[in-house]
This record gives structure tokens, C-alpha cells and sequence, in this order.
């Protein structure tokens, strides 16, 4: 085949807005008509199908599905050519080929034992191996040995860099897969052929119309109604279509077969069965027809006739068909459900026996065991089978296994080659498939697009477009610049200088455009692997052919359709409405003098107006004593043009220094005459001294004099108007006045409060006035008696006992002369004659202190004691205490002696444990070596 046009032909063919596919889009292209033309797509598919797998050829475009690494255009390639049209080493598929064939020998060689897979599978199973990616068989003999390019007509092709990688750079030639007869057009290229692009004479569905049409879509309709006779008589009435004519659908009255009953169908269903039992009486006149609704007669009587007995042994020829055939006496001997035995049964009606009760020798499923049972008894044995699975990895397992191990059920779960998923496929031997997940790149406009297989992401380049950017430019030399290919990043800079002329009179002296540069398109960025569930959604839909099953993964991988492009496109459409092309300010150097006069400097040509200096102005102020501090600023007196505002000079906002009385400094700045009142906030507290009263300070000036004392005049600032609670003189209660100055009222004399006294017994008791109780006091002070103050806790004992408090006292003389015994008292606990009140109240404490609880002295100890003598409350309860501590040491003692004696216990146990731990297995082995010679066990 002689070589068509020169390699840099084939090059421009190969890498120019697609020159490649010219002679195959144009071939014949005169003869067709407009409306043809603009329905070509088919044709735009099967090239736009070719430029992805020429794409993916191109230099560090592919990767390899088995080693995943970049296929290089000087590297030997190998490509399915019955599928999928996958690109691989050719060094990775010999080894993937005979990995698989050596898998399927170990496996068939470990289960010698089984002579029909031994056989019977070898031939068939391990002399073939499958694309990795599209699982069509090859033969042991097709494993690739020669690097052929991918028309297959030349060996070892050299590689040009002005051609397809790979490529012999001639046509292709090979037959089309339409069965057309005629070959591929295009050049040595990877991928399918597309469809046949000649021109040829092709007549419509219903062949009415002859048109010229392309070979590779030939089939068209014509438009018109078919017209073609259907079963029934009737023409079609649906437009040309392709296939055979539909059943008619013409609506009318049929009866069915029978010609019971009548139903409106359509013309295609008239053909029907009503589903009765046709009922016609037979020929013999004893039977009516079984059979339900048909046509034509219904038949002879099946009983007519020779019959023969149930069993078949005897003959009955003069029987009518209304005669019941007897039974003969014969065995019936008719064969059983075993397919061995016979019926052994006298000659019956109706079916034998569905069980055979005869004992047999029977061999289990395995073979490995022999046993009498029952005919119809499946014999098992409970041996395990131990062969290998398919899988080559897991054991049978099942018992009584007939040889024919079942494929093993188990998922792989070996991590693939891709490094992203594990191999959701049966346990099986070899290596796994590589991942049949594959992921779309596409170029930043989309026109472009490129796959790689999963775990190739590392590698994964954007492809390459030769479509011109769609961004467009923002530099007002865009119209004479030449359009740049499509890309990622930044668009490039405008090279042209601006030199523009500016309303100020000068140049644009910018060097560079200076217009907004071009919204950069988004960088690219590799593809994240896909998730593990599109692995396992892609293995639960796998079916049909593997071709379908390859292009459907790919279809459904994760393909960008939100193009990097769009959002920069877009942005610079916004920026062209939002923004105008204007020049950057003029750096031309001007001079200007600054608003006060105070100096003149040189500034750009953008900035040239009056300005600050920034130096202090220095006119002096209104008030004659300073001058204004503020900033350089525009003063009347200053000429500087037209439309500058003058502004005035500060105000003087130094503070007053003059002194004031209170020593506090005037707030307001400089000015005449006196200072205002002071108003300085000051504290001080009330004359009750609870609260503290917050008053100015000119105020205070008025409260507090320069010798400190307060006057009567303004005292009432002071007052908080709370009650004064100042304690009183001699007595317990507070002062009730409200807040006032100087000494309490009443106080030393004693207040009007009640106060309840008692005599000294405290039997008595009355309602005195807290000044009369004082009085008391005073008078008992100067006769020896009590002090003249008293608490709030007890009551004061003033009153003077009667004759009924005398009785008491002189019965307890009485009573101190008799010791009674401990006995009489009621309580044995208490020993000696009497108890001191003060001691025992001494010893609860300190045994208190001692444990740590709160005790009360029993009502028992205190019985006893004032049975010998009157005790008040505290004294009760400092004896009840004590006993109540007695009792409690006591149970603390028990309680300490009962855990000392549990953690004793509990280190004896772990004592023996251990000992048992060492010493135990020794002391077991002696005794068992004594045991075992003295009754001589084996």
C-alpha cells in the first residue's frame, strides 16, 4: 500500500483543526442533499469518538491499565482490537496473558483428584486469556509477541514525530464493521473505524423512495404512509418505519373460536379462546368434548376401543367407552419414581407408590462411604471436601461434595493496581483486573476530552484543544492581536506600550498596556479518584456484552460538564460593563504651593492642586495669648485661585490655670472671669455610717467648712433617711431614730424596749421596759449583786424569788444527804455516786474532738444524774452526748476488727493462689507420673 502525501502532510493531518478527517468528512460530499448534510451527526460522533483515542495516544496523553504508567510514543504498544481498543504495554499484556493461563494451570493441577475437570476444563479454560479491560478472549497462541502499529500492517513502527504515536502514517484500509464492504478511509489511527462516509443509492423502509445516502446510515424513511398488506387484508397505516408492519388496529366485532362469545377487538387480536369448556356431545353419545373454546370438530371418544388394564398386562377388547376397566390379578410391576424398581403392588388403579421402600447399597455423594438404605434415600456422608476452589485460595468445605466444587463465594478484597479500590469481583486465581473505572479530563473550553483509568490521576494533563480561547480580551489592542489556543491559568499580557493622549495635555508615558488584564481561567486540577461505591455500582450493573459494559463505565464516570472557562468568560463580560479602558494618572512633575504659603514643592501632574503641609499655621487666635496650632490650612488672606474655601483658625482650647478653692482644676479651657462651681463628684458616708452619700464638690464646700465641721444648716445631705441601728449604752438594742447627727437619743439612761426578766430560779418571769431593767441592775450592782449591763441571749434575773421557789431547794438539801444506787435510777451504765455537770460536758467534748461526730448524752445518763442533783438543758445534753460517744468508740472498734479480719483473709488467698501458680503444674505432673506407674496407664 503506497504511502499517501508526505509525513508532513500526515503531521498537519494529525495536529491541525483536524485535517486528518478531511477526506473522510468530504468524501462524495457533493452528492448529498442540505437536509442530509445537516443531519450527519452520526458521522460527528464516530469522529469525535476517534479524536478521544487520538487524544489519549498523543505524547504523555495515556497511561497503561495494567502497570498504570505513562505509554510513551517510542515505547511497543499492544491494543484490543476486538473491543474496547485499549492501549497497553506490550511487555505488561505478555504478562498479564500468561499470569492468567499459569493461574488456570495451578488450579486445574491441584484438583487432579477430580478427573472431569482434570480433563475436561484444561482444554477449554487454560489455554485462553482476557483483556484486562474489556474481558475479550484470546487464544494461548495470540498472546502479542511483535509491536505492529494499529492498522496492523507494518512491524515495529518507527516513531515520527509528524504522525500519530504508534502509526505507520498510512490509510488504514481495514473492513468496516457495518458489512458494507467497503474499508476505513482515515489514516493509521487508534480506536474504532468510524461509519462508512460513501455516498450510495439507498431505497426507504418501505422502498418507495431511492435517495443517495451515506453507507455507514443508509436506512431513512421516506415520510410517506406504508401501505403495505397486513395478515388480515388491511394496508398499514403508520408512516415508513422500519421492521415488520405492526398487527392492525382496525376496531370491529369478533367471536371466538367456538362462536360463543362475541367481543370488539381489534383487527390483529380477532384470533381468540372465550376459555369455556367446548360441552358438544361425541360421537359415542356417553361423553361430552373436554376440551376448551377451539374450532373444527371435536374428535372421536378416547375410551373407545381395545382397553387395556391399569398394570397393561391384559387386554379388554369388547369394553364400551361407558364400561369401567377392571383390574387383572397381576402384579403390576410398573416402574417407579427410582427409575430401578418396580411396583410390587397387585394390578391397581390410579399412580403407584411415589416413595421405593427397597433396600439398596448406596454410595454417598463423595464416594467415600457405602451403606444399605432405603431406595429413595439420599445417602451423606460428614466428610468435608478439601479441594480447592476455582479461586485457588479457599478450601471446598462442603460435605459429601460430589467433585464438582461450586465457585467460590467470597468477595476478593484485594487491593487493585489503582491503589483507590479493592477488587469487588468472586475470589478468583491470577491476578485481579485492573480497575474498570475510568475518569474524563477535558480541556478549559470542553471540546477537547481525554480518558484515563483510575489510579492515573497523578499523571492526569489536561488534553490538548485547538480551539482559540473564548475569554474575551480587555486590552484595547485586542483587535489587532492574534488569537491564542485554548488553556488553564492566565491568558498572556498585551505587549503593545499605550502612549495615549491624555485631557491634561501630556503623554501616557506607561511603557505596557495598562488596561485590566483578562480574567485568569481557573488552574487545572487533577480529578480526585472515584469513590469505592462507583466501583461496586459498576460491578452490580455489569452485564450485557463487555464492550457495552466498558463504554458504559466510561460514560458514567465523573466528566466535568461546568467548564474551568465559563466563570472566566462571564467575569470578563462583567468587568467590560463595569469598568472603562482609561489611561493610569499623569506623572508629569508641576509646582504647587500649600495652602498656608509656607512652602512650594514639585508634585504630578494628577495631584497638582494646593495642598497641606502639614506645618503648623501660626496666625494668632481671638483671644491675643496664643497662636492656632492647626495643620497648614486656607486662610482669607491667602490667594490660591478660584474654588478654595477658606477655613477658620481653632479656637483656644488650652485649660484654665487658675486655682480654685477645692484645689481641683478648672475643666474649661481659656477664658475671663470666675471659674464655675466645681462639680468634681466626692464621697463621703453618712452620719449613721452605713451608707456613703455622693455629693459635687461645691456642695461639699457648703456641708464641710474649712475646719472641718459640719453645720446645722446643710446637715440634711448627709442624712442616708434609714433607720440609725447605732448600738445604745449599757443595753443590747440598736437606736431606732432615723439617721441623724451627734450622740443617739436615750443613750446611758436605757430605751423604751421590752424586755423579759426572770427571778433567779427562772420560775418567774414579767415584761419590764429596758430602762426600768437598768435601773435594776444598778440598784443589784451597788449591793453586791449582778453587773449593770446585760445580753440579748438570756433574760435578765431581777425579779425576786417567792415561797414557792423556796420549796424546791430545801427538798434538794434533803435529798443531797441520801446516796441511792445506781439501780434506783434505772441505768447501769453510770457507776459512782454522782457526776459532775462541768466534767462531763468536758469529756463529750474531747471525745467528740477525738472521733470526729456529734454525740448526745442518752436520757438515761441524764436521768440519773439529776435524780442527783437539778440540772439545766446543756448539762442534759452534754451527758447524753457522752454516752451516745461511748456506744459509738464501741462500734467503731468492732467495725475496725471485722476489716482487719477480712484483709487478712483475702491475703491468705492471694498467698495460696500464687503458691498454686508457681508450684501447682510441677506438683500435678509428679503426681501424674506416680499415678500413671503405679496403674500402668499407656
Amino acid at each position: 500500500m503506497p504511502r499517501v502525501g508526505s509525513r508532513n502532510i500526515q503531521h498537519e493531518n494529525v495536529r491541525e483543526d483536524g485535517k486528518m478527517f478531511d477526506n473522510y468528512i468530504h468524501a462524495a460530499e457533493g452528492h448529498l442533499s442540505n437536509e442530509d448534510l445537516l443531519s450527519d451527526q452520526v458521522f460527528t460522533r464516530g469522529l469525535e469518538r476517534v479524536k478521544e483515542y487520538l487524544g489519549a495516544a498523543q505524547e504523555d496523553g495515556g497511561a497503561c491499565l495494567i502497570c498504570l504508567g505513562q505509554i510513551k510514543p517510542t515505547e511497543a504498544v499492544w491494543d484490543c482490537q476486538q473491543g474496547c481498543y485499549a492501549v497497553m504495554h506490550i511487555n505488561c499484556i505478555q504478562d498479564w496473558a500468561r499470569s492468567q493461563i499459569d493461574a488456570v494451570a495451578a488450579r486445574l493441577a491441584s484438583n487432579t483428584n477430580n478427573e472431569s475437570v482434570c480433563n475436561g476444563q484444561k482444554s477449554s479454560f487454560g489455554s485462553e486469556w482476557g483483556c484486562p479491560k474489556c474481558r475479550q478472549t484470546y487464544k494461548s497462541d495470540e498472546i502479542p509477541s511483535t509491536y505492529y502499529c494499529f492498522c496492523k500492517k507494518e512491524a515495529n513502527p518507527v516513531w515520527d514525530p509528524w504522525i500519530a504515536p504508534h502509526s505507520c502514517g498510512e490509510l488504514c484500509s481495514k473492513s468496516l464493521q457495518s458489512g458494507c464492504g467497503h474499508s476505513c478511509l482515515l489514516l493509521c489511527h487508534p480506536g474504532p473505524c468510524p461509519p462508512c462516509p460513501l455516498v450510495v443509492n439507498s431505497a426507504c423502509y418501505c422502498g418507495r423512495m431511492i435517495r443517495k445516502r451515506r453507507c455507514g446510515n443508509n436506512a431513512f424513511s421516506c415520510g410517506s404512509v406504508c401501505g403495505r398488506r397486513l395478515e388480515c387484508g388491511h394496508p398499514c397505516l403508520l408512516t415508513c418505519h422500519e421492521g415488520d408492519c405492526p398487527p392492525c388496529k382496525k376496531i370491529g366485532y369478533f367471536k371466538c373460536a367456538c362462536s360463543a362469545e362475541e367481543r370488539q377487538l381489534s383487527c390483529g387480536e380477532r384470533l381468540f379462546q372465550c376459555g369455556r369448556v367446548c360441552g358438544h356431545a361425541l360421537s359415542c353419545g356417553h361423553h361430552k368434548c373436554d376440551k376448551i373454546c377451539h374450532a373444527g370438530p371435536c374428535g372421536s371418544c378416547v375410551l373407545e376401543g381395545s382397553r387395556a388394564c391399569p398394570c397393561g398386562k391384559t387386554q379388554f377388547p369388547d369394553l364400551t367407552c361407558a364400561d369401567k376397566v377392571p383390574t387383572c390379578s397381576e402384579t403390576c410391576g410398573r416402574l417407579l419414581t427410582c427409575g430401578v424398581h418396580k411396583c410390587e403392588e397387585k394390578c391397581h388403579n390410579g399412580a403407584c407408590p411415589q416413595t421405593c421402600k427397597s433396600v439398596v447399597v448406596k454410595s454417598c455423594r463423595c464416594g467415600k462411604m457405602q451403606k444399605e438404605v432405603l431406595c429413595h434415600t439420599e445417602l451423606t456422608c460428614e466428610r468435608r471436601c478439601n479441594n480447592m476452589r476455582s479461586c485457588g485460595r479457599h478450601a471446598c468445605k462442603r460435605r459429601c461434595c460430589t467433585g464438582q466444587c461450586s465457585p467460590c463465594e467470597e468477595v476478593c478484597g484485594r487491593k487493585l493496581r489503582c491503589g483507590n479500590h479493592k477488587c469487588q469481583a468472586p475470589c478468583h486465581s491470577g491476578p485481579c483486573r485492573p480497575c474498570p473505572l475510568t475518569l474524563v479530563i477535558t480541556c478549559a473550553c470542553g471540546s477537547a476530552k481525554s480518558t484515563i483509568p483510575c489510579g492515573a490521576e497523578i499523571w492526569a494533563v489536561p488534553p490538548r484543544c485547538s480551539n482559540e480561547c473564548p475569554v474575551p480580551q480587555l486590552c484595547r489592542h485586542a483587535s489587532t492581536h492574534a488569537g491564542h489556543r485554548c488553556h488553564y491559568g492566565q491568558c498572556p499580557p498585551c505587549p503593545d506600550p499605550c502612549y495615549s493622549q491624555l485631557p491634561c495635555g501630556h503623554t501616557c508615558s506607561s511603557p505596557h498596556c495598562h488596561d485590566p488584564p483578562t480574567p485568569a481561567v481557573a488552574d487545572f486540577k487533577r480529578p480526585a479518584p472515584p469513590a469505592a461505591s462507583a466501583l461496586l455500582q459498576f460491578m452490580k450493573s455489569e452485564v450485557g456484552n463487555h464492550q457495552g459494559q466498558t463504554e458504559g463505565s466510561q460514560n458514567g464516570s465523573s466528566a466535568r460538564t461546568a467548564y474551568a472557562v465559563i466563570s472566566a468568560i462571564v467575569s470578563a463580560q462583567q468587568m467590560q460593563r463595569d469598568i472603562g479602558s482609561s489611561c493610569p494618572p499623569c506623572m508629569a512633575p508641576v509646582p504647587v504651593t500649600c495652602l498656608g504659603r509656607h512652602k512650594e514643592v514639585l508634585m504630578p501632574c494628577y495631584q497638582a492642586e494646593p495642598f497641606s503641609c502639614e506645618v503648623p499655621c501660626g496666625c494668632s487666635l481671638p483671644c491675643g495669648n496664643h497662636t492656632c496650632s492647626l495643620p497648614c490650612h486656607a486662610i482669607p488672606q491667602s490667594q490660591h485661585g478660584v474654588g478654595i474655601q477658606s477655613q477658620p483658625c481653632e479656637p483656644c482650647t488650652r485649660r484654665c490655670i487658675k486655682a480654685r478653692p477645692c484645689n481641683h482644676a478648672c475643666p474649661l479651657p481659656c477664658h475671663t472671669g470666675q471659674c464655675p462651681p466645681c462639680m468634681e463628684p466626692l464621697s463621703e458616708p453618712c452620719h449613721c455610717g452605713r451608707a456613703s452619700i455622693r455629693l459635687m464638690c461645691h456642695q461639699f464646700q457648703h456641708i464641710v467648712p474649712a475646719a472641718g465641721q459640719v453645720t446645722t444648716s446643710s446637715g440634711h445631705l448627709l442624712c442616708c433617711g434609714k433607720p440609725c441601728h447605732r448600738p445604745l449604752l449599757r443595753c443590747p438594742h440598736p437606736c431606732r431614730e432615723k439617721c441623724h447627727e451627734g450622740p443617739c437619743p436615750g443613750s446611758g439612761q436605757g430605751c423604751e424596749e421590752e424586755v423579759t426578766v426572770r427571778c433567779a430560779c427562772k420560775r418567774l418571769k414579767a415584761k419590764w421596759t429596758c430602762k426600768a431593767v437598768l435601773t435594776a441592775l444598778e440598784t443589784m450592782r451597788g449591793s453586791g449583786g449582778s453587773p449593770t449591763t446585760y445580753d440579748a441571749l438570756s433574760a435578765p434575773r431581777v425579779l425576786p424569788c417567792d415561797h414557792e421557789c423556796l420549796k424546791p431547794k430545801e427538798a434538794s438539801k434533803e435529798s443531797a444527804k441520801e446516796v441511792p444506787s445506781s439501780a434506783q435510777h434505772g441505768d447501769a451504765s453510770i457507776e459512782g455516786p454522782s457526776y459532775s455537770l462541768n466534767s462531763l460536758k468536758l469529756v463529750a467534748r474531747e471525745m467528740s474532738e477525738a472521733v470526729g461526730l456529734p454525740l448526745q448524752v442518752p436520757t438515761s445518763a441524764i436521768a440519773t444524774v439529776a435524780a442527783k442533783q437539778r440540772l439545766n438543758k446543756a448539762e442534759r445534753e452534754a451527758l447524753a452526748a457522752t454516752e451516745a460517744l461511748r456506744r459509738e468508740v464501741e462500734r467503731i472498734a468492732a467495725r475496725r476488727k471485722q476489716i482487719a479480719l477480712q484483709i487478712v483473709g483475702w491475703l491468705l488467698i492471694v498467698f495460696i493462689g500464687v503458691v498454686l501458680g508457681v508450684y501447682g503444674q510441677p506438683l500435678l505432673v509428679l503426681i501424674d507420673a506416680h499415678l500413671r506407674g503405679s496403674w500402668k496407664f499407656d
